[in-house]
């Protein structure tokens, strides 16, 4: 077993759902659900039925019937670690990470760059 989680051995890649009523009760957690592509997926899914599970920093949505918030900081590799390892993902019937911040053992980082400025001179 990985640090990150259980590798699900019953599971096959299948087509996706045409028919809107497929997501009726699908499970679906989101990482990074709270901003950008994972929030509008996290709102198409609602919209179709599905539960949805969303991690992040923050929530301003109105609350939802079908969706459950955890609070998670995705830039800390601590606390994505323990965050994965609570999650109960067996549960899920799909895991996206959509999160734009990966944790990692070192920090780097990079000046700004403006456009005109690119490669940057070594």
């Amino acid at each position: 077993m990985s640090s990150m989680g259980i590798l699900r051995t019953d599971w096959t890649l299948g087509p996706v759902a045409i028919d809107p009523s497929a997501y009726i009760g699908l499970k679906v957690a989101i990482f990074g659900g709270t901003g950008g592509l994972g929030r509008a997926i996290s709102e198409a899914l609602l919209a179709q039925g599905a539960m949805v599970t969303v991690l992040g920093r923050s929530l301003k949505e109105a609350p939802h019937r079908q969706r459950t918030f955890v609070r998670a900081d995705f830039s800390s590799l601590v606390e994505s670690r323990d965050t994965a390892r609570q999650l109960a993902a067996e549960t899920f019937d799909a895991v996206l990470l959509t999160h734009g911040i990966f944790a990692g053992p070192i920090r780097k980082s990079l000046r700004r760059v403006s456009r005109g400025t690119w490669p940057p001179a070594h």
